[in-house]
């Protein structure tokens, strides 16, 4: 995955500084080729444009049990349905142990 940009170009709005909306990164497959990188569809920018750009391996590149794909398994959020969610909660509630009032040395006395 690759992502291209131009550098950011800040415009003063109102009270504050703002980046435009075109100016946010896009995100392009591409495959390397040596020194350069062959992207599936041109880039919206003109021939000759400066761009800043950003490469990380596709998840489709990378092995099972890879450390980039564990790092992002990590940082991601849990995938769950709601039938999971209802398969916690049954495990929880079949798990729970009675509350019980006395300690083991309250009948000896």
């Amino acid at each position: 995955m690759i992502s291209i940009s131009e550098p950011p170009k800040q415009a003063f709005y109102g009270d504050a500084w703002q980046v435009r909306q075109e100016d946010i990164p896009m995100l392009y497959r591409g495959i390397v080729k040596g020194k350069t990188i062959e992207l599936e569809g041109p880039p919206p920018f003109p021939q000759g444009s400066a761009v800043t750009v950003s490469i990380e391996h596709c998840e489709a590149d990378l092995p099972p049990g890879s450390p980039s794909l564990v790092r992002r398994a990590m940082n991601a959020a849990p995938e769950l349905s709601s039938e999971d969610v209802d398969e916690l909660e049954r495990s929880i509630a079949e798990g729970r142990i009675p509350v019980q009032n006395g300690g083991p040395f309250d009948n000896d006395l």
